[in-house]
């Protein structure tokens, strides 16, 4: 909430943490301001997270000023003027102001400045060049207040030329438009499209970063179709597709269950499990994730599908998995409502569906089966009968049947 060029800061330094980082880096008189996102979201009373300041010290002083206050600090890069510290679980970015020399990509060649209109211009957009004093004054510089009232992301100077600075910017252009925007800005799009091509070089991790952002956002889907209208998602993911699917799931989400980008970005993939694997590849996914993505998009049922299918699913994805895999089954349904069927599976960690087989590897170990593959073996042969017969037999009656399978195996192999 605003008032003229007074920030009522409620909620932005009501937290114990927060006065307690601004008192330390006050503790010289230094010259500190917030900026970034948590001085928009204090504006638009929104929640805030992390938070961002900059300060007129050089970082070795920021350090010092920290460790005074015996405040845990994460990292410091001292080359671009950058320390992260820690508070009742709190994240701060304290940057001192700074020029850029050279610019190239991610990374920069600059200088140390205390002059706070050089370094808002360095800044990629007007509403990340607003800047609040701990006592609330506002400093805006380039005009940032006026256009994130009237929902417009606009690059500071010539889009152009800071998209050249750095191609990022043009998924960030994107996400500051997925949270803020409510207006077109046909010059930051042109020329977003103008260059999208470049995205093709852009690391799995910065893309990732991005758009996982994006698909976080309150209705990824106008963006993403905006990114594919304007000829940008092309050159990052040319595998989306059934974005109708995804705003059945978003609809889905905000009514019943927490936001996940992971099942977002899975909503509009196909089931080709040689395009999921590219996805994965070019988003530099973690093993673990890659198996999820995979889980999500090829092991969907329908609403027919027998509980012993249903099972065996849930036994191989596990529970949050399964959760996220019917989802998006009923999001592809299209129905305006979650019938009896799929509140059941929803609910399957609730009941017998959910059962693990009380059998183990050790089990086998003890009646004399060596160490191996076979181990493997038997056991899927013994959860199979188990769930055939509905999960039915208790531990006891299971021993009886796995001394029958390996019987069966011996005088198989005599």
């Amino acid at each position: 909430m605003t008032s003229n060029n007074y920030l009522y800061l409620q909620n932005l330094m009501k937290p114990p943490a927060t006065k307690t980082i601004i008192n330390a880096l006050i503790a010289n008189k230094s010259d500190v301001r917030f900026v970034g996102g948590c001085v928009r979201d204090a504006i638009l009373n929104r929640s805030i997270n992390d938070i961002d300041i900059a300060t007129t010290d050089h970082p070795k002083q920021v350090l010092k000023l920290l460790n005074l206050a015996n405040i845990n600090v994460i990292s410091t890069d001292i080359t671009h003027g950058t320390t992260r510290a820690i508070i009742d679980k709190m994240n701060f970015e304290i940057t001192t102001l700074r020029s850029d020399v050279e610019t190239f990509g991610r990374n920069a060649n600059v200088k140390f400045i205390n002059d706070w209109n050089v370094d808002a211009t360095r800044r990629d957009f007007t509403i990340n060049a607003i800047f609040c004093c701990p006592d609330g004054i506002i400093f805006d510089p380039l005009g940032g207040l006026e256009d994130l009232h009237s929902g417009c992301v606009r690059f500071i100077g010539i889009a152009q030329k800071r998209i050249e600075e750095d191609i990022l910017r043009i998924l960030r252009y994107f996400r500051f438009y997925a949270y803020y925007a409510s207006s077109i800005d046909t010059e930051a799009l042109d020329a977003c499209r103008t260059q999208a091509y470049k995205l093709s070089n852009l690391s799995g991790e910065r893309l990732c970063n991005e758009m996982m952002k994006i698909f976080l956002s309150p209705n990824p889907v106008n963006v993403l179709l905006l990114m594919r209208d304007y000829d940008v998602l092309k050159y990052i993911l040319p595998q989306a597709r059934d974005f109708k699917r995804l705003s059945m799931l978003v609809s889905l989400e905000n009514n019943h269950f927490s936001k996940n980008p992971l099942r977002r970005l899975a909503s509009i993939l196909s089931n080709d499990l040689d395009e999921i694997i590219t996805v994965a590849k070019r988003f530099n996914l973690s093993r673990n994730m890659t198996n999820h993505l995979i889980a999500m998009t090829t092991e969907l049922p329908n609403i027919s599908t027998d509980n012993r299918t249903i099972r065996r699913i849930f036994h191989k994805v596990g529970t949050q998995c399964f959760i996220d895999i019917i989802l998006l089954s009923i999001s592809s349904r299209n129905e305006d409502h979650i019938s009896s069927r799929w509140l059941e599976l929803l609910n399957i960690t609730n009941n017998r569906l959910a059962e693990q087989l009380p059998i183990h590897g050790q089990d086998l170990i003890d009646l004399g089966v060596p160490s191996g593959p076979k181990i493997g073996t038997l056991l899927t042969k013994l959860e199979y009968w188990w769930e055939d017969n509905d999960c039915a037999f208790d531990r006891n009656e299971l021993l009886i049947k796995l001394k029958e399978l390996l019987i069966l195996d011996t005088v198989s192999k005599s």
